[in-house]
């Protein structure tokens, strides 16, 4: 199906998609979307950016057309792992019903003022037709917002973008616990990027006689995109003859000194970037870290060598006016924000629509960026630390090359990253990356050479780690003024704080620490995804022996608990009865036994002594041939022993 028409969509549907600027059907659209309108239960995977939200929205809003223009409570639930992915699939699927009557809604943590969840549960109260969630979110609503308990009894629907990591240990239980609220006659649609064998069985768990589309071979990028890596080790020899004799270089160990050559690296490449774009403007970087502080320390360097660094020139540069003007010159033309999960959502919000409309042509990202977000024109992912396993580099890799558009992305690999850089040759050799090209990235001496002047004359190094003091220090002091706001709200609001109910939960403190403990050790690369989910399920083995200990335990204490605010005497007197209850019951079970054994001497005596009576008597009157043994009679002929007793049988 090459065409819209042969779909078969209702005018307003057909209107819609006309109107986003979608000539054709994706090939992923037009396998899945003739599928899902026939209520089958899918598994899809396909590459990133073919158009996967518009294989399960369209579908979706048409079955709901074909019942009538309005509807009766909600009827879809997509949920997305991340806040910036479920803004985005809510605006694409808005797009979708522009013709129609079905209203979609958001429910995100993180935005808005102090009345935001009031207006998210009010509009949830409305039972709107399609919700776009985050798990955590959602489960909190149904579970502590007045009226929301039976929001999902009519839901028809279940999309779960995103499947491997939503099926993670992470928000696995949160996925677990939404499958078990919703009606068991749903449809059931998993959608993602990657797939491997813990997806598969999982979702069999909630899946009826799926079927399952794969567009793509596992593994695979698209062949817009051109892969390359760099070998760091290759330039750490060209680094450490440069900083031979600087103090701060020879008071780092070997991970600081390979951070320094990164950091020039990845200068180098920017650098290169704009130039190959003939300026800043003509080109989008994504840099991608592993961890917060990483992409944090990132944008500090990055904004002191760009142009709102006011890196001051060298006084050996000012003497000479030609090298003065060159040294004024910041580094960097490119202008950079950040996204990561230590942000606020606004700020979040703010770097992202800052990226898009040009306002930075760089943006340092955490894997947050990862999934699922599609912004026009990402020419170039750098991957400054090296993703732990292929999957997340699958889904960094597709944040470029989308809509059959051009991309490049490159990997910095250490010598701790041979793992990866294996699995990634291996991959392409098997052909899952055969359309499109795996190069290793050479760069060229001299501008890096110079870079690393740059950096050893700035002192760069130094001055990035006195902003990062300087930064910890600011968020440590805004947080200490968050708790004496909170400590003050306290004592102003005590009254109306304690009157409200306390928030529920579905977990119990232990597991949600055993979730949070697993999922910090897989993001550090201590445990494996298979590994915690396997840990995972040990735990949820011993769930129920755990809960039966405490039932006993909070059985034995309930008579306790009941027993506080009485006064010291009603108290006494309570014990006191106890211990007499207690002294009764001891004396009469030793009573019970004692004529228990009365009784049983008795009649061993009794019995003892008529049988001895009975012996003399029949001794004496009759003689002691009536005790003698009897004589067997010989058996028959036949075998019987009597003719009779034949006849019987």
């Amino acid at each position: 199906m090459k065409t819209w028409e042969a779909l078969h969509l209702s005018r307003p549907m057909s209107r819609a998609v006309s109107e986003l600027g979608w000539a054709a059907p994706t090939p992923v659209q037009a396998k899945a979307i003739p599928v899902v309108l026939a209520g089958r239960d899918t598994l899809v995977t396909a590459q990133t950016g073919s158009g996967k939200t518009g294989a399960f929205g369209i579908p979706v809003l048409e079955r709901m057309l074909l019942r009538g223009n309005r509807t009766f409570g909600t009827t879809a639930l997509v949920l997305s792992p991340t806040r910036e992915l479920a803004l985005q699939t809510a605006s694409v699927l808005k797009s979708l019903a522009r013709y129609t009557a079905f209203a979609v809604e958001t429910v995100i943590g993180g935005v808005g003022g102090p009345t935001a969840q009031a207006e998210q549960e009010a509009r949830l109260r409305r039972a709107p037709d399609v919700i776009v969630a985050t798990p955590g979110r959602l489960i909190d609503m149904l579970l502590n917002s007045f009226g929301l308990g039976d929001l999902l009894a009519s839901l028809e629907v279940f999309v779960i973008d995103e499947c491997d990591k939503m099926l993670g240990v992470d928000f696995q239980r949160c996925v677990e616990e939404l499958c078990r609220v919703t009606p068991s006659t749903r449809q059931t649609l998993l959608f993602s990027a990657t797939l491997d064998e813990r997806i598969v069985s999982l979702a069999v768990l909630a899946l009826q006689k799926p079927i399952k589309i794969a567009i793509d071979p596992p593994h695979a990028v698209a062949s817009s995109v051109q892969q390359q890596f760099v070998q760091v080790q290759l330039l750490m020899s060209l680094c450490a003859s440069l900083f031979s004799e600087d103090p701060w270089f020879q008071r780092q160990q070997k991970p600081g000194q390979l951070r320094l050559c990164k950091d020039a690296i990845l200068v180098a490449l920017l650098r290169a970037i704009a130039d190959e774009a003939g300026g800043a403007t003509g080109t989008r970087t994504l840099v991608f870290c592993n961890s917060r502080y990483g992409a944090q320390r990132l944008e500090l360097l990055l904004r002191l060598l760009g142009p709102e660094g006011g890196i001051e020139r060298d006084e050996e540069d000012a003497e000479d006016p030609e090298k003065a003007k060159k040294a004024s010159k910041p580094l960097l033309k490119q202008r950079v924000t950040r996204l990561g999960g230590d942000s606020s959502q606004a700020e979040r919000l703010q770097a992202l629509e800052a990226f898009k409309d040009g306002r930075a042509e760089v943006l340092v990202a955490t894997d947050v960026a990862a999934r699922g977000l599609d912004v026009e024109g990402v020419d170039v992912v750098i991957e400054y630390d090296a993703p732990r396993v292929l999957e997340e580099h699958i889904h960094r890799a597709g944040r470029t090359g989308r809509a059959l558009a051009t991309g490049v992305a490159i990997v910095l690999v250490t010598d701790a990253d041979e793992d990866f850089l294996s699995d990634l040759k291996r991959a392409h050799s098997k052909g899952a990356s055969a359309s499109n090209t795996l190069l290793a990235r050479k760069l060229a001496t001299e501008p890096f050479r110079r870079v690393l002047r740059r950096f050893l004359r700035w002192d760069v190094e130094e001055r990035v780690d006195g902003l990062v003091r300087e930064r910890r220090l600011d968020a440590a002091i805004e947080g200490e003024e968050l708790r004496v706001r909170r400590a003050e709200n306290m004592l102003q609001h005590r009254d109306a704080i304690l009157a409200r109910p306390r928030r529920t939960w579905f977990q119990t403190a232990a597991e949600k620490r055993l979730v949070d403990d697993l999922h910090a050790r897989v993001s550090t690369g201590e445990l494996s995804q298979k590994a915690a989910l396997k840990e995972l399920s040990k735990d949820a083995q011993n769930y129920l022996k755990k809960t039966e200990r405490q039932a006993r335990f909070e059985a034995a204490r309930g008579s306790r608990k009941t027993q506080k605010g009485l006064t010291p005497e009603i108290l006494e007197s309570i014990k006191e009865k106890k211990r007499a209850a207690h002294l009764l019951r001891t004396e009469g079970s030793s009573l019970a036994q004692q004529r228990l054994q009365e009784r049983k001497e008795k009649r061993s005596k009794a019995k003892g002594s008529g049988k001895a009576k009975r012996k003399e008597g029949l001794v004496g009157d009759m003689g002691p041939e009536l005790y003698l043994p009897k004589k067997r009679s010989k058996p028959s002929a036949s075998g019987f022993k009597s003719k009779k007793r034949y006849k019987r049988r």
